[in-house]
């Protein structure tokens, strides 16, 4: 081989070794940078932590899913446990109007329809003029005007109320005769009322309020008044003022008197006022007495009864009590007569 020959074959080798050793050293670099690569966390290696945590963060994105869906269910099931509260309250009327004595009772309808407790409370804002019971029963006891209130027992936030309006009326069902007035014995109470006619005849407006006496004899039952007498003798060798006789031996009179003057009266029987003490016939003060003698003419309507209906719509009103040691004893202290004692 000649020494042409064997420069060329060395320069090939040479060549073929430099190619060789730029492959080595381009490989070296691609080896350092992959290994970059998975220090930094862009490649996820077992030993990367950063890459572990978002692989175990991954693994348990489902069990969260399914504490969160049982944290929701058991909510759910708490609220359905919790009563259902009452959130509105109707009414089918919210006035009304009445007569004394007369009652009415609105419906009540709380809302919603599955509220576990629909108790109500009822108020009046004046029991004087309208009083309610528990169920909601409004009645009508003095003329004027109220509001009545019910409230929700179990949310007491809720309410509606009544505005209530009572008329100076009674409904009796007697109507008038041409006489001015109806008078009306309540037994159980020792309470007369007496009615005036409204413009439709009927005797429903009370007037007028009187303390009585009756009897375990006094009757029951309507009756027309007839005779009427200054002085009348009584059941007992006694005299009673201004009597008017309601049915055969029952009079309207004053407290009994031990002859006829104005200053023999029984003091121990006019204490008695209010309470069951007579014969049977009614007993009244002088002055009440003497009104029915001088205003109910004969063929005045009486009705005695047990505890009429209506009541005592004016109330019972009260009687003096005389002290055994006055003076003035011996007289009726409502006597108009100039020479009453009490008078002074």
């Amino acid at each position: 081989m000649n020494d042409g020959a064997k420069k060329r074959i060395l320069g090939a080798v040479s060549v073929l070794l430099a190619v060789l050793l730029l492959v080595c050293c381009l490989a070296a670099c691609s080896s350092g940078t992959e290994g970059q690569k998975t220090s930094s966390g862009e490649s996820p290696a077992a030993s990367d932590p950063v890459s572990s945590a978002a692989s175990s963060a991954s693994s348990r994105v489902e069990p969260v899913s399914e504490v969160s869906r049982a944290s929701s269910a058991a909510s759910e099931a708490s609220e359905l446990s919790q009563p259902v509260q009452v959130t509105g309250i109707t009414l089918t009327t919210y006035a009304v109007t009445l007569n004394l004595g007369q009652s009415q009772m609105p419906i009540v309808t709380m809302t919603p329809g599955n509220a576990a407790d629909k108790g109500e409370i009822w108020t009046s804002s004046d029991p004087n003029v309208a009083t309610v019971d528990g169920l909601g029963r409004i009645t009508g006891v003095a003329p004027g005007s109220c509001v009545v209130t019910v409230t929700s027992t179990s949310n007491p936030a809720v309410s509606a109320q009544v505005a209530v309006t009572v008329n100076n009326k009674v409904s009796t069902g007697v109507y008038t005769n041409g006489n001015p007035y109806y008078l009306v014995v309540n037994k159980s109470t020792n309470t007369v009322t007496v009615y005036q006619a409204d413009e439709t005849g009927e005797y429903c407006i009370p007037v007028r309020s009187m303390i009585c006496s009756c009897g375990n004899d006094t009757p029951t039952g309507t009756y027309n008044t007839t005779d009427q007498y200054r002085w009348r003798y009584l059941v007992g060798d006694v005299y009673g003022q201004y009597a008017t006789r309601i049915t055969g031996r029952i009079l309207f009179h004053s407290v009994p008197y031990t002859r006829q003057s104005v200053d023999s009266l029984q003091y121990e029987e006019y204490n008695k006022l209010g309470t069951t003490a007579s014969h049977g016939c009614i007993r009244l003060t002088v002055a009440d007495s003497l009104w029915i003698y001088q205003n109910c003419p004969s063929g005045t309507i009486v009705t005695l009864s047990n505890g009429p209906a209506m009541g005592d719509p004016l109330g019972r009103p009260t009687a003096q009590t005389i002290s055994a040691d006055s003076p003035n004893r011996g007289w009726d202290p409502t006597d108009p007569d100039q020479g009453n004692p009490w008078r002074a």
